[in-house]
């Protein structure tokens, strides 16, 4: 039985870089010691960034493609063939944010008239701060985590987005 929350029960890999391409050789050695206990694998599911050059766009596809050939070989290879799943920001967020309070960031304009949109109440509109978000949730549902990595000084998004997107995959496909 897997805790859900507790983090000991999910693998955080890093991913290493060299000569700018995700390193899928480090990505298998590291996760090979652990093929025969993974429960799930889940990846957020990506989209091009608005602005970004074609080569970027290209690059940064090509590195999501190793990712999911990788899993999917992993997948195969053990022998409780656990499933690779691909999760919307949306969905693992929804999952996440259950019961936290959205933290609110810069307000919502309305591009014609340059004025700040409001409900239908009367109330002001506001973007939601998505990393501070997910960062109360990270500290509710996994208050034990330190996810300041070794040489720094702050949180970084990145572990705790994926963290909450390993307890999406638990939650979800995991009994």
């Amino acid at each position: 039985m897997i805790n859900v929350e507790d983090l000991s029960d999910v693998i955080l890999i890093p991913t290493k870089v060299k000569d700018g391409r995700v390193w899928a050789e480090h990505l298998y050695e590291s996760l090979m010691p652990f093929i025969d206990n993974i429960a799930v694998a889940v990846k957020e599911e990506i989209h091009a960034i608005f602005g970004s050059s074609a080569s970027s766009t290209f690059e940064f596809g090509a590195a999501d493609g190793i990712l999911e050939a990788l899993l999917r070989m992993l997948a195969y290879m053990s022998k409780n063939k656990f499933p690779v799943y691909t999760v919307q920001p949306k969905m693992w967020q929804s999952t996440a944010w259950k019961g936290i309070e959205l933290v609110k960031g810069d307000p919502i304009m309305d591009k014609g008239t340059k004025k700040q949109k409001v409900t239908k109440k009367g109330e002001l509109r506001f973007k939601t701060d998505t990393k501070a978000t997910s960062m109360e949730a990270a500290h509710t549902i996994f208050p034990k985590v330190n996810f300041v990595p070794p040489r720094c000084r702050n949180e970084h998004d990145g572990l705790i987005d994926a963290a909450l997107i390993a307890y999406w995959g638990l939650k979800k496909h995991v009994k």
